[in-house]
This record gives C-alpha cells, structure tokens and sequence, in this order.
C-alpha cells in the first residue's frame, strides 16, 4: 500500500511495501495510515490548519 500526495513538481510518499512490521496480510493498521497521511499533509498545509478542520468535525462519506 502506498500514500501519495502530489503538489506541483512535489510528491510526498509512504510506501508501506518496504516497512518490515506490517502484518502479514501486508494492510498497515487505520491509525498507522491516517498518521501517516497527516505526516505527508503537514509537507503542503501547516498543522494548525489541519489540526483546526479536524476539531470541526471532518465530514466522512462511506462512498
């Protein structure tokens, strides 16, 4: 599984093919990924914006 972000000529990644401590099943779990991905975010938005829309309350849609 990988995590992309693409911002202009920048790309942010995590690869989680090449970290040795995901489960068999090769799947990281939830937690890992969402921090994960705010990690990469924090590379194109500042934290406290992030930190902000997410105490808003962020709308998910199970589409």
């Amino acid at each position: 599984m990988k995590i992309i972000l693409e911002d202009g000529h920048f790309s942010y990644q995590v690869d989680w093919a090449k970290e040795p401590l995901v489960g068999e099943d090769g799947i990281p779990a939830v937690g890992d990924c969402i921090e994960s991905f705010l990690r990469l975010l924090e590379n194109i938005h500042p934290k406290d914006e992030i930190a902000a829309y997410i105490e808003e309350g962020i709308q998910y849609s199970g589409m």
